[in-house]
């Protein structure tokens, strides 16, 4: 029987490598940005309040807000996105890492 490794951990007898730290974080930094285009469609759906609608500072201090929240959501989220694709781009790793030395 085979075992599971469990999200976001290394394979039994393998290294944490720098690539891999480079790859887990260029998915996490492609998940953010995937939450903030879902962040503006959330918010395009919802109608302006008010008579004169948002002001520009408005505008940009909620955008600064959405960026900063799916920055940490996706540092902090567990089955998301950017886990699923560590997964999937993370068997390349594995398969281009040149063979172990065998111990002399």
């Amino acid at each position: 029987m085979s075992t599971v490794t469990p999200v976001g951990a290394a394979a039994p007898g393998a290294a944490p490598s720098a690539e891999a730290a480079r790859l887990r974080r260029a998915c996490q930094d492609m998940e953010g940005v995937f939450m903030r285009h879902l962040f503006q469609a959330m918010r395009d759906s919802v109608p302006d309040e008010g008579i004169l609608g948002v002001s520009a500072s408005e505008q940009i201090f909620t955008e600064m807000f959405d960026d900063a929240v799916a920055d940490e959501a996706a540092r902090h989220l567990t089955n998301g996105l950017g886990d699923a694709l560590f997964r999937q781009l993370g068997r390349g790793l594995n398969a281009a890492a040149p063979p172990a030395r065998p111990a002399e």
